[in-house]
């Protein structure tokens, strides 16, 4: 025979066990996707090729770029030493989505792999985190990328005043 605390228990751990799940399922759901994507032009300036739109994306820890070929060719793939230590590089496939989860604050700069060279480059930055400019002058990259890492540097000194 139960008690009526028992019974209160058994009752309720039910209701307990759908509002744990809902709460889970919740977080889950508080992940956002940003949309970038990969293009020939650039809509708002035609002198612009081989780009990332936008070029510097903020996220939260957990949150995932998804990565759009507009234009076939391209692709995304993380820039070694341009990344935070313990991240696993990716590599997406030419002209396929790809969606690229980041759960560790920090900065993380990417590329397109055919087009490098001529500076079709991009930043995520996740949480609260700076890029540190001398770690990008220390590496070693095509003039254009460089150029374009200024740009976004720039950017990022104005939206932090």
């Amino acid at each position: 025979m139960q008690t009526r605390i028992q019974s209160f228990f058994h009752r309720t751990s039910g209701a307990c066990l759908l509002v744990l799940m809902i709460g889970l399922n919740s977080q889950a759901v508080q992940a956002e996707v940003i949309e970038v994507q990969m293009l020939n032009n650039n809509p708002d300036n035609p002198r612009s090729r081989n780009l990332f739109l936008p070029r510097v994306v903020h996220i939260q820890p957990g949150d995932v770029v998804k990565f759009i070929p507009v234009d076939f060719g391209h692709n995304a793939e993380s820039i070694d030493g341009l990344v935070p230590k313990d991240f696993p590089k990716f590599k997406s496939r030419l002209s396929q989505p790809f969606e690229q989860a980041f759960e560790k604050e920090g900065v993380y700069a990417y590329k397109c792999t055919p087009h490098y060279a001529m500076g079709m480059v991009g930043i995520v930055v996740v949480g609260n985190t700076k890029p540190d400019i001398d770690q990008f002058k220390a590496k070693k990259m095509p003039r254009r990328a460089a150029k374009a890492f200024r740009k976004m540097f720039k950017e990022l000194q104005v939206r932090d005043h």
